[in-house]
């Protein structure tokens, strides 16, 4: 992944931010710091639970590039019938985007979250959120925590909105990253080992659908950590229907969206147009997808075992499929349930997710204190252990809520 710039803004989308005041460029490593969090001065509270409570999934969707999603859409599915191993792959090429919502949604990258949140689940109170947050910041956060060194600089940015001060945390990358040798065979191997369903594109244009590039499906739950509630996205590899492939979908499908007689199937909020089709893949299908260079036997198991945990833990992602290859050759593709290691790694991390609670809880107490409700958080590998905030209310990077959705905190 390329270093982050703190000073040049990732694109954004003509026509897509919702502040018509002019705003200004704010140079970051001039600037000084709001405040400061040091890593030593987060406490450590042996009571705080470190597990996911009140574990709920609340909708999903699929982003298209032209301001539109499709609610609930559909994950692609895993189809291993599709290639017999051994099969050959083209390593990675090209530019692949760093965060599609920010991409599409320029300063409301959690706009296409929340519309969906309130199409498919009306009753959640969005006023009793603590945080709406990527699983990519919570691992960021959770690194900072663990005393990690940052090999990048890495930058958040944080809007505090409502009452009760829920935090919306989004990811702050560059445009897009190059494919290459650091990047592997991971998108090429998704392509070959997944099939899409009707519903991962929408409904076709004569149908009322909108052209437009699909750029992956997102999923949200919502969870308690150490008391803090939270609201958060992740993107789906794709889910598992059974031995017998795409033929026996039926199993994946939780719940059917149906839609109301008479209600249209696509509709626009501002900038956004939705289209009402998919389905809500069931919890114990979501799959993640991961390519290795084949190291030995030994690696086998220890491939499973040593990696990705953190990130399907946040995500309580049931099944992980391991592809190995020696230079773009898969010989082994393993698929394993790993909910049993995934408590495991929890037990064994759980001084780390009690201060990332605690941590959560500092961020927050700062932010209801803060006059800038638009707030930069940076993590420079010059200063490991300190979390620097910067205000960026009014400046070209601040995120902003469209009005209608900050009617979700009166």
């Amino acid at each position: 992944m390329s270093s982050i710039s703190t000073e040049t803004p990732p694109k954004v989308t003509p026509g897509s931010s919702h502040n018509s005041k002019k705003k200004k460029r704010i140079a970051l490593r001039s600037a000084t710091p709001v405040h400061r969090i040091n890593l030593e001065k987060i406490p450590l509270d042996p009571s705080l639970s470190y597990h996911k409570e009140d574990y709920r999934v609340l909708t999903s969707y699929n982003l298209k590039s032209n301001h539109s999603i499709v609610v609930p859409g559909s994950p692609a599915v895993y189809t291993p019938s599709r290639q017999q191993i051994p099969f050959s792959l083209q390593p990675d090429a090209g530019n692949v985007l760093a965060d599609p919502n920010r991409h599409v949604f320029g300063t409301c990258p959690h706009e296409p979250l929340i519309r969906s949140i309130k199409l498919t689940t009306s009753d959640y109170d969005f006023k009793k959120t603590d945080f709406i947050i990527d699983r990519r910041n919570m691992r960021w956060l959770l690194e900072f925590c663990s005393s990690r060194n940052s090999q990048q600089e890495r930058r958040i940015d944080v809007e505090c909105v409502g009452p009760n001060n829920t935090i919306l945390v989004y990811t702050n990358l560059g445009p897009t990253r190059r494919r290459g040798d650091s990047f592997g065979y991971g998108h090429n191997f998704e392509d070959a080992v997944t099939r899409k369903t009707k519903y991962f594109y929408g409904p076709r244009p004569e149908k009322g659908g909108v052209p437009g590039k699909v750029l992956g499906h997102w999923r949200a739950c919502s969870y308690t950590l150490g008391g803090i509630n939270i609201c958060q996205r992740f993107e789906v590899d794709a889910c598992y229907s059974g031995p017998s492939g795409i033929e026996n979908i039926i199993p994946c499908i939780k719940h059917d969206f149906r839609i109301p007689h008479g209600q249209p199937t696509s509709f626009v909020h501002g900038k956004c147009t939705i289209h009402k089709a998919g389905f809500l893949a069931a919890p114990h299908t979501i799959m993640e997808l991961k390519t290795r260079k084949f190291q030995g036997e030994n690696q086998k198991e220890s491939g499973l075992k040593s990696k990705f945990f953190e990130q399907v833990w946040f995500s309580d992602t049931p099944w992980l499929v391991l592809g190995r290859h020696r230079k773009g050759c898969f010989t082994d593709v393993q698929v394993k349930n790993v909910q049993q290691e995934l408590e495991l790694w929890a037990e064994r991390n759980k001084d780390s997710l009690r201060r990332l609670a605690a941590l959560l809880k500092m961020i927050q107490d700062f932010m209801k204190e803060s006059p800038s409700k638009n707030v930069a958080i940076i993590w420079r590998k010059a200063v490991a252990k300190e979390l620097l905030f910067y205000d960026i209310e009014g400046s070209l990077t601040a995120v902003e809520l469209p009005p209608d959705l900050k009617e979700l905190w009166k």
